[in-house]
């Protein structure tokens, strides 16, 4: 997937970029329905809301934005895979997905969100994501593949210290990009979940070596973090939906 979307970015013609997976709809009107906002906005990201749809046409959930009127979206605000938006262009010049890597959609989130000043999101669904069990996703989650979500963690957050500002948001980014690390990788055999904590721990001190003050349940997974504790860890990651 890395390497054909690579591939694709090198030969852009056009002002923007749209991604689509191969199993995936647009909704009737889709790319208009971003283009035009992103026209009249002059954006750099154009961002619609999305359903997760069955087979049968079912549709189990969904992703409804805010038709945002100004370009004062934070990152959090913006999902962190390819599809359902469209992209300037010249955002990709310096940026290509890691190839031969799991996960390589975190690109979105560490490097191309935080270079974009203008983004936007529109309130209609543009995109149904087709529920698969047997997915690309889902497979990897099983295997020893999952582990990728750690060096690319790591790497992203290096990226991330070297070209922006470290800031509260930034902390609260990478706490629950730990927490999304676990759930990828709790198939796995312990001893790798612990060998994962491990790394995380040592990067994460290294990035936030004065801490900034937290609440919740953010407060408690740093502490857990600082203090190498293991077995709170693992259960603030198991309860961390429910938690505030």
């Amino acid at each position: 997937v890395a390497s054909a979307r690579n591939t694709a970015l090198k030969n852009i013609i056009g002002n923007y970029v749209m991604f689509i997976d191969g199993d995936d709809i647009l909704q009737e009107g889709a790319i208009e329905d971003l283009m035009r906002k992103a026209i009249d906005y002059d954006a750099d990201i154009v961002e619609g809301s999305s359903q997760l749809v069955a087979d049968d046409g079912k549709v189990y959930g969904s992703v409804i934005y805010e038709e945002s009127k100004d370009a004062q979206q934070t990152v959090s605000s913006l999902r962190g895979q390819p599809w359902g938006k469209v992209i300037r262009a010249e955002l990709f010049q310096n940026i290509k997905y890691p190839e031969k890597y799991d996960f390589e959609d975190s690109i979105f989130a560490y490097c191309l969100y935080p270079s974009a000043e203008k983004k936007y999101t529109v309130k209609k669904v543009v995109y149904d994501y087709r529920y698969n069990q047997n997915g690309v996703t889902r497979k990897i989650t099983k295997s020893v593949k999952a582990i990728d979500t750690y060096y690319i963690s790591v790497e992203l957050w290096k990226y991330w210290k070297n070209k922006f500002e470290i800031t509260k948001d930034f902390n609260i980014q990478v706490l629950n990009q730990i927490v999304l690390n676990y759930h990828r990788t709790r198939m796995l055999e312990e001893e790798i979940l612990k060998a994962g904590f491990v790394l995380e721990t040592f990067i994460y001190k290294e990035l936030f070596d004065s801490e900034f003050k937290l609440d919740g349940k953010y407060k408690k997974l740093d502490y857990c973090i600082r203090s190498n504790d293991w077995g709170r860890y693992r259960i603030l990651c198991k309860g961390w939906s429910t938690l505030k």
